[in-house]
């Protein structure tokens, strides 16, 4: 019998995801309308970048397998798209941060081929966030250690803090790519994981204590401001209730743009230009001064 993701479980996922905009063929608003598509599942439970075989969770063994599931995909997609032009990396929730994980990774693999990314939902904030105990657990239960940019030389500290650094890795080492990020400045699914590590992750298999909005607020703009603010292509779009209807709450974006806008700015408007390297691209809501 076979395990895994195959044809039969993507042809039932197929008709749903023709139905989202932006894998229209038709639609003049989709920035994507006119790019090959591939669709890279996620069964491995380690946002994409896991290399560990026989983890213990909750009595079980588990596979993290990630990272070399996605280094087969790029075995494939290079032999087919040998000379692909204009490459985009993207995902939301694990995928988000799948995309921005494994953004060195896939840079490199198509060498001089600039590679956008567009990350949403996937914010990898610094340790005032996302507690660095937290950041240990994942860092080691992943086998992260195994699959960080060999080039980074901070991203597997001993104290397991890995967001912070990779995200510096990647905004300095690539400043001449267009590097994004879309999020509601209270996201409350990824805040909800963020709790886990409350109180030195004291509830960690268990129900933890909630995640203020206002913190995850924060963590975005240190994330903009700080951690990535001296990338001059990093740009990022956040929606933080300022235009009417628009919830700051919500979680992922690119599954139903139609309609979102943060300070005047339609969404969809904003990644037609992401998609095209426009070079007046900016953050929305702009990014803050650096003190």
């Amino acid at each position: 019998m076979k395990t895994g993701y195959h044809q039969a479980q993507f042809d039932t996922q197929k008709p749903e995801l023709e139905k989202e905009l932006i894998f229209s063929r038709t639609d003049a608003t989709n920035p994507f309308k006119d790019f090959n598509y591939i669709y890279v599942p996620y069964c491995t439970g380690d946002v994409h970048g896991g290399d560990a075989a026989n983890v213990m969770v909750a009595g079980k063994p588990r596979n993290f397998h990630g990272y070399k599931n996605l280094d087969l995909y790029l075995d494939r997609i290079l032999k087919t798209w040998p000379t692909a032009g204009n490459v985009v990396l993207s995902g939301f929730s694990a995928g988000g941060f799948g995309a921005a994980y494994n953004y060195d990774h896939v840079a490199k693999r198509f060498g001089s081929t600039k590679v956008t990314l567009i990350d949403d939902s996937g914010p990898p904030m610094a340790k005032d966030f996302v507690a660095p105990c937290l950041q240990k657990f994942l860092f080691d239960l992943w086998g992260l250690k195994n699959t960080v940019p060999q080039g980074c030389a901070d991203c597997a500290p001993a104290d397991g803090v890995f967001m912070e650094p990779l995200v510096k890795y990647i905004t300095t080492t690539y400043q001449d790519r267009y590097l994004t990020l879309l999020s509601g400045t209270e996201d409350a699914t990824i805040a909800s994981f963020w709790a886990f590590g409350n109180d030195n992750c004291a509830n960690l298999m268990s129900t933890p204590t909630d995640y203020a909005g206002s913190l995850y607020a924060a963590g975005l703009a240190d994330l903009r401001d700080r951690i990535a603010g001296a990338d001059p292509n990093f740009y990022t779009y956040y929606v933080d209730g300022t235009d009417p209807g628009q919830d700051k709450t919500r979680h992922v974006w690119t599954d139903d743009p139609v309609g979102v806008s943060s300070h005047g700015v339609l969404l969809l408007d904003w990644l037609k230009q992401v998609v095209n390297n426009d070079p007046m691209l900016v953050s929305i809501p702009p990014k803050m001064p650096t003190p």
